[in-house]
């Protein structure tokens, strides 16, 4: 489920969905491997979804945000121009990964620990 966004229309948030393996983003979930790519709607696996207006966007990276055994979410970034993510990008979202995905599970920790004393 699209639960966050900066360059897509924000009515979409909670809207759009994909299924695990679904997409470039269903696969980087299903797999906990990140993507680059620089032509991504040339891909097999891209799925288009016309009500974002993504044709302007060329190049994708996808992120997993995942402790290895779970999959909390997907970290995508789109880029119009037609482009490589170097290395040093690719390791800067991964500590962004980290850091949401540490924020992810002390937001249900917290959660837990309230149910539990209602």
């Amino acid at each position: 489920m699209l639960a966050a966004t900066h360059g897509f229309d924000r009515s979409f948030v909670g809207k759009i969905r994909i299924k695990l393996g679904e997409g470039i983003t269903g696969t980087v979930a299903r797999e906990k491997q990140h993507i680059s790519l620089s032509r991504a709607s040339q891909d097999p696996r891209y799925k288009h979804f016309p009500e974002l207006q993504e044709d302007k966007y060329n190049s994708m990276l996808s992120f997993p945000i995942t402790d290895r055994k779970e999959v909390y979410g997907v970290i995508n970034l789109n880029s119009t121009s037609i482009r490589t993510f170097p290395e040093d990008e690719i390791y800067f979202v991964s500590i962004i990964a980290n850091l949401l995905l540490t924020a992810i599970k002390l937001r249900h920790k917290v959660a837990s620990e309230k149910q539990g004393r209602q």
